[in-house]
Formats: C-alpha cells, sequence, structure tokens
C-alpha cells in the first residue's frame, strides 16, 4: 500500500480533549510524523476524517431540544452547526503538507440525507459517507419496522453512491446484528452498480474480522465487489490504537511531544511486528476474496490521484 492512509480521526496540537466519547488518539502533526517514520517515506499523505457531529456527541447536554422545538428543528439545527465545524475543521488542517481534508459524514434517512451541507462536501479532498446504526436511528432512518429496515438501508446507499460529492461510503458491509440476518450479497447488487457507474468506492475496514465466522456477509460483499469491478478504499478507521485489540499499546494521547517515545514503546513491545504480521495476512485474505491490487485506490499514490481525476476531482495536497 503506497497510497494515502484513508479514514482517520484526529485531534489538533494544543487541543487534546481527554474524553471517552469518540477518542483520538494521535494529533495530526503526530500522526504524520510517526507515520512517515514507520513507513520510512516522507511524501505520504493522510485523510483527516473526523465524524461530522463529533462535536455534538462530546457536548450533548447543550444540544437538547429548546422549549417548543420540534425534534426535526433540533435536526436541523445540529446538521447546520456540524457542517460549519467540518469546514472550519477543514480550513485549518488545509494547510498542513502531508493531509487531505474531509469528513465522515453520516447517513440519516432511506433518501441518502447526510449530515454534513453539500455545500461543505465539495469543498473537501475526501468525503466518506457510513451508516452509523445510532445516528441512522436517532435521525429518523430507523423508525420503520425491522422487516423494511433492508429496503430502507439498500435504498439509503444507492442514493449516497450516486451522490457526487461522495467519494467512499465507509464499511457498507457492516450492520448491526439486529438486521444484518435481513441481508445476503445480492441485495447489494443495486448498491455496487451506482458505485461503479460514479466511481464511488466501497470502503474494506481492516478493523472487521473477516475470517470471524460471524461475518459471513462481509465475505460474500467483499466477494460481489470485487468480481463486479467496484473501486475499493483500504481503511484503518484509526481512532485508538488499543481497539485494533493487539497487545503493547502506549496508553497515553500521542502529541508532537511525545510520539518518538511512543514510537520506541511499539518497537519494543512488539506492536508494530503485530499489526505488519497482522496487516500482510488480511491482505493475502483480501485477495483470496477475489480483491486485486488495481481496483484499490488507494493501492499507490498514482493510482488514488488517477480515481480522483476520474471523478472530476482534484486534491488539494500533492507531495
Amino acid at each position: 500500500m503506497g497510497g494515502p492512509l484513508l479514514h482517520a480521526h484526529f485531534q489538533f496540537e494544543n487541543a487534546v480533549v481527554p474524553t471517552e466519547t469518540e477518542v483520538h488518539q494521535f494529533t495530526l502533526h503526530a500522526a504524520l510524523a510517526y507515520y512517515s517514520r514507520l513507513t520510512n517515506s516522507s511524501g505520504g499523505l493522510i485523510s483527516d476524517t473526523n465524524h461530522a457531529l463529533l462535536d455534538i456527541w462530546r457536548d450533548k447536554s447543550a444540544w437538547q431540544k429548546k422549549e417548543g422545538e420540534s425534534r426535526r428543528e433540533l435536526y436541523v439545527r445540529q446538521i447546520k452547526f456540524a457542517s460549519s465545524q467540518v469546514l472550519k475543521r477543514a480550513n485549518n488542517v488545509r494547510g498542513i503538507p502531508g493531509f487531505l481534508t474531509g469528513v465522515e459524514t453520516d447517513i440519516v434517512d432511506s433518501n441518502g440525507k447526510l449530515s454534513t451541507y453539500e455545500s461543505v462536501l465539495r469543498k473537501l479532498d475526501i468525503v466518506i459517507a457510513s451508516l452509523h446504526w445510532r445516528v441512522w436511528q436517532g435521525y429518523g432512518g430507523g423508525k420503520t419496522l425491522p422487516k423494511d429496515s433492508k429496503r430502507d438501508i439498500i435504498k439509503a446507499y444507492v442514493a449516497v453512491a450516486r451522490n457526487p460529492h461522495v467519494d467512499i461510503i465507509g464499511h457498507p458491509g457492516v450492520l448491526p446484528l439486529s438486521v444484518k440476518p435481513l441481508f445476503n450479497a445480492e441485495d447489494y447488487k443495486p448498491v455496487l452498480d451506482a458505485m461503479k457507474s460514479n466511481g464511488c468506492a466501497f470502503e474494506i475496514n481492516l478493523t472487521v474480522d473477516l475470517e470471524n465466522q460471524d461475518n459471513q456477509l462481509e465475505r460474500d460483499v467483499i466477494r460481489l465487489v470485487a468480481k463486479e469491478g467496484v473501486k475499493i478504499s483500504i481503511g484503518i478507521d484509526l481512532h485508538h490504537l488499543r481497539f485494533y485489540n493487539v497487545p503493547g499499546v502506549y496508553g497515553e494521547y500521542i502529541t508532537l511531544l511525545n510520539w518518538e517515545k511512543a514510537y520506541h514503546y511499539h518497537e519494543s513491545s512488539g506492536f508494530h511486528a503485530t499489526i505488519k504480521d497482522g496487516l500482510t495476512n488480511k491482505f493475502i485474505y483480501l485477495e483470496s476474496l477475489g480483491v486485486r491490487s488495481q481496483n484499490i485506490i488507494n493501492s499507490s499514490m498514482d493510482a488514488f490521484l488517477r480515481w480522483k481525476e476520474s471523478r472530476g476531482k482534484m486534491v488539494n495536497q500533492v507531495p
């Protein structure tokens, strides 16, 4: 993998928020320094794709319904605020060499409505649209009966795949256990057709254990994605290294002040070696499912830039 590191969540230097709500271990600058050392390169790109609603999740008490305010009015107010925060963050990130501006925006209903204004999305380098079950349910997408969930989710994914501002659909094969038994891989066929027609990429999230017996649906969908020739994004969904369930993790927040200490800790603890072996095995397994490097948008920098150009979108950072 020589292309951009996609789907990652960071904090700003000197503005680390110690919270259990969406823990982000790395600051932007520390992540770039760490990644450059790890890959022995100085020309890489990393996407900054925090959740669109992050600031609202971290201050829920400030986002209660006002007197006389409807739930819909609250949602409109939240999305307006969240969109302004995404744009503000992108403007701050844009000047940092080595980073792509972006967002992981939420799919909130069956019509493919997103939690970020399209006027903001068009200004970003990378837009990942994901269905997060708690947001989907909270904003109205999950108000249907369980038997209708499959219809509504597939409809939403098709609409999102046709949205010219969405580059990647985040972890679309990952569904909550309450609705997962309703699906089979062929249900995704209209979604994949729309993705292929629009150059939208299907994210394979490396944090998912595809060899787990409970993830048959994910395996079958990936096989179909590979068979149909849909573009694939390899994502790591980086929040905190402890979430990778690998021993020997440096537990503190990682900033410019301590990234070298964290790096050496991971070298001596065996964390790096374990992660590298694990990634190698994951890529071998993906090959067994039919995934080929020529369909992976971030397999190399050239592949990534060609894909972006094919969609009529250029990036603001080119190493």
